[in-house]
């Protein structure tokens, strides 16, 4: 069994998401010095829950110390800045839905928050958190972007788009909901999620639009959310749906290289129709995305590196 087939099996027989607790005979087999594991972790976006249990069965490195303590010093960031999403939309009656962040998998990948508000908030979300001193925008048509010192950049968006374009229903995203349990600082609040079923929508169209792959996290989610939910009944073409449940074969992927680029064929007829038939790209967008395809796929394939970096 090579390197990335024992992290492979370190995560995905924990499918219930309960990645503080890994198995220790298989985590003492990664040796995390290596190049090659600590590259593959953080292109998977698994550093942090790996880093986690390796402290658990024995004393770090000082540089392992350093990079964990990063990761904590982010989640901590994340919480804080949630918690102050929390406050003012309570206090100003903004309801609000927390989407795509890593409330499921322990530990903060990204430097934002995304959240969901309704069309008549967006407004006075920005103004709202403008009058607490953070610099808000609206960079793309009804999405805004909230930054100040020492909290994560907050993005609210009206749904779900991509290029502009919504592509998920407002009133599917607010139509299910459910709540999640967060502390901060000894705090504890409940926030509104989107559904399973949005998430996994959501990763669906991010293997066949952008970034065009899948990472061994998105699958680990993919994997619980499968628990949760029944993928035939999501409002997806059979195709992808096909495409995915093989993925999800018990045994399939255990042995793949992970992050893995979604079949052309597939890549393709969603993009074609997306220009052609729904119109909602010029040709210049479409043709050049083709060309990403294949210089992010040969780039990975190089030097392995992606178009989306995880550093903390």
């Amino acid at each position: 069994m090579n390197y990335y087939q024992k992290i492979n099996n370190l995560f995905i027989k924990n499918s219930d998401l309960k990645i503080e607790n890994l198995n220790s005979k298989n985590l003492s087999e990664i040796d995390f010095s290596s190049q090659k594991n600590h590259k593959y972790l953080f292109n998977n976006r698994l550093v942090y829950p790996f880093l986690i249990n390796l402290e658990n069965v024995g004393p770090l490195s000082n540089q392992n110390k350093e990079l964990l303590e990063k990761g904590k010093q982010k989640n901590k960031q994340y919480l804080k800045s949630l918690y102050k999403v929390y406050q003012l939309c309570k206090k100003n009656k903004i309801e609000f839905l927390l989407y795509k962040t890593h409330r499921f998998i322990p530990g903060v990948v990204d430097g934002d928050i995304d959240l969901i508000v309704k069309k008549e908030d967006f407004d006075k979300f920005l103004e709202v958190f403008r009058a607490e001193g953070f610099d808000c925008i609206e960079d793309e048509p009804r999405k805004g972007k909230c930054e100040k010192e020492g909290f994560l950049v907050i993005e609210p968006h009206i749904g779900i788009s991509w290029r502009g374009q919504q592509y998920i229903d407002e009133k599917i995203l607010w139509g299910k909901t459910f709540e999640i349990n967060y502390q901060f600082e000894n705090i504890d609040f409940k926030v509104k999620n989107v559904s399973f079923e949005i998430e996994t929508i959501a990763i669906f169209y991010n293997i066949f639009f952008e970034p065009n792959y899948l990472d061994l996290r998105s699958y680990l989610n993919l994997k619980y959310f499968q628990t949760k939910i029944d993928f035939n009944n999501l409002p997806i073409e059979k195709e992808i749906q096909k495409y995915i449940q093989n993925l999800l074969q018990e045994g399939f992927l255990e042995k793949k290289f992970f992050p893995l680029f979604g079949p052309f064929s597939l890549f393709l007829s969603q993009w074609t129709k997306v220009f052609f038939i729904k119109k909602k790209v010029s040709f210049k967008i479409y043709l050049l995305h083709i060309i990403f395809y294949f210089y992010w796929r040969l780039r990975y394939k190089l030097i392995q590196v992606l178009p989306y970096t995880h550093t903390w």
